[in-house]
């Protein structure tokens, strides 16, 4: 007879289900920190939610009741079905759009950038070296240009050539000269980055000092170059441009693999452009039908509306009248202008198609962050509801004012100058402006310095300050009096009586308090409701470890 051997781990399993023992425990699983009619609720929880719901200065709070509050309000927006309003479903859909492009953009683009010193180092060398000194003269035609630049060639290599290709400026147009002549400091950069200039950087780059380069045409002229001196740029150069090349290379590289997303996701989704249709749109035309407004110029798969000629038409008016009016480009053209506000329309959807169908919010950064916030956002909405029918009536902001006016009152405002020193010589002062002599002047007798002019209100002085300026009226001087252990003199020089504010001014910023007050008592009250039929457990050893872990002393007081 064989006898079957049970493993250890199997035995003691055996034991614990026939026994009825919570496995949960045998096997370390977490116990709740609270439980709210039968809903459990972990550390962790506890954790995400902490993580999402404070401010930068929140104290650790003593007690979980924030979040078991916060959870009965959520629970009872769900109980209500407030997740079905319109307002909670564009909102979320507005949070998790820029949310998960965020995360498709660091996955896709910005995680993949890596610039290294040497990458930093060479941008510098293509674009920031050397510095070229040239002259320019521009020619309506090649053959004036072509019998300057034969002239010049004797002087090819020599400094002197400087000369008299300036004077090629003196030579009218009509004459054979030239139209425009400029004498210029440029880094390769600086042409890079201008359109009508690109194509002198390849004709400098092959050009020694002191040579000229043969005449090139650019945008239907003739260019005619003298490279003068080349020079290198100070020590310190790059390190201050140091920055600036890094900028400019992630700026590159987020465009290429952007490009390059784009590509792929055109492939994923299929891309169909109207060419046709595209041609065909006018943002002047004010006669299309509804039929041809609905046609799309763009589809793709997954994304049933596609692109409308209405979707174009909106936004090419918007752009075009803009364009137009500012004068931002001029020389932009309506089917370039199309084709731009066709990608961008294309590159936005496909993005946002793709950022969606990764479900970023289903995995640990953003699913607790999503959680928080659906939940916080169904708070939202049923403490929207609750506070709907709160009422303001004018005699409640009325009543609001009488009794609180000085909140809403202009303090009373003292020009003054004041005078400080032993009792001798305050005395001797108001001595001398007894027999008529001026204050000022005589303080500059005393003390050999202008005093200054002070303006305050008068509530916030001193208040043996205010008992002397409310026996003064504007232009007196106090006799001396006891002022911080010495004696002091004051000149009222003017007083702005203070005022109240009109009601009309601060009936909203009153009326907004007094919603205010009352939303908390509504808010309290249903919150103290729902604990009252609510059956909530709160384990306070998971509680006390938890507040422990946060680094607060669980027997401080």
């Amino acid at each position: 007879m064989r006898w079957k051997i049970i493993k250890p781990i199997s035995f003691c399993l055996l034991i614990i289900l026939l026994s009825g023992h919570n496995a949960s425990a045998w096997f370390g699983q977490e116990k709740p920190l609270a439980s709210i009619n039968g809903q459990d609720l972990t550390a962790d929880d506890f954790r995400h939610w902490w993580q999402n719901w404070k401010e930068k200065e929140t104290p650790f709070p003593e007690t979980p009741d924030s979040f078991i509050e916060w959870n009965l309000m959520v629970n009872q927006a769900k109980e209500r079905e407030l997740y079905n309003l319109p307002s909670y479903q564009r909102k979320l859909k507005i949070f998790l759009s820029v949310r998960n492009m965020m995360l498709l953009k660091n996955e896709e683009i910005d995680s993949k950038i890596k610039i290294s010193a040497q990458d930093i180092k060479d941008f510098y060398q293509e674009n920031y070296t050397p510095i070229w000194r040239i002259q320019a003269l521009t020619y309506n035609n090649q053959t004036d240009a072509m019998k300057a630049f034969n002239e010049m060639q004797q002087y090819n290599g020599s400094p002197a050539g400087h000369l008299p290709f300036t004077d090629q400026k003196g030579i009218l147009p009509e004459n054979g000269g030239p139209i425009s002549f400029e004498q210029i400091q440029v880094l390769p950069e600086s042409l890079s980055s201008k359109k009508n200039k690109k194509n002198w950087l390849s004709v400098l780059r092959k050009l020694k000092p002191g040579y000229v380069a043969e005449p090139f045409e650019d945008d239907g002229k003739f260019i005619f170059l003298r490279l003068h001196e080349q020079l290198i740029p100070p020590d310190d150069d790059f390190a201050e441009k140091q920055k600036l090349c890094q900028h400019e290379l992630v700026k590159k590289a987020t465009n290429d693999l952007s490009q390059k997303l784009i590509e792929r996701l055109e492939k994923k989704y299929n891309v169909q452009i109207d060419e046709d249709l595209l041609a065909k749109i006018d943002p002047k035309a004010r006669n299309y039908s509804s039929e041809f407004l609905d046609k799309k110029v763009v589809t793709m798969t997954e994304n049933e509306t596609g692109i409308t000629v209405d979707d174009m038409i909106r936004v090419i008016s918007n752009d075009w009248t803009y364009q137009n009016r500012y004068g931002i480009d001029k020389t932009i053209n309506l089917e370039e202008l199309k084709k731009t506000i066709l990608f961008n329309a294309v590159y936005d959807t496909l993005i946002s198609l793709e950022s969606m169908n990764r479900h970023y919010e289903k995995n640990p950064p953003l699913k607790w962050i999503y959680e928080f916030y659906q939940g916080n956002r169904l708070k939202a909405e049923l403490e929207s509801s609750l506070l709907s029918q709160v009422q303001i009536s004018n005699e409640e902001i009325d009543q609001y004012y009488q009794a609180n006016k000085a909140q809403y009152s202009m303090p009373t405002v003292i020009n003054y100058a004041m005078l400080t020193g032993e009792e001798n010589l305050v005395s001797k002062v108001w001595a001398s402006i007894i027999q008529g002599g001026d204050f000022f002047d005589l303080a500059k007798k005393y003390y050999s310095e202008d005093l200054e002019i002070k303006q305050e209100p008068l509530e916030k002085l001193p208040e043996n300050l205010q008992l002397e300026f409310k026996k003064l009226v504007k232009g007196e001087v106090s006799p001396p009096f006891v002022h911080n252990a010495g004696y002091a003199m004051v000149k009222m020089i003017n007083q702005i009586q203070g005022r109240s504010l009109p009601l009309e001014k601060v009936s909203t910023e009153i009326s907004k308090k007094i919603k205010k007050g009352k939303s908390d008592i509504i808010k309290k009250e249903y919150i103290d409701k729902l604990k009252t039929i609510a059956n909530i457990s709160i384990n306070q050893e998971i509680w006390q470890k938890i507040r422990e872990e946060f680094g607060v002393k669980v027997n401080e007081k």
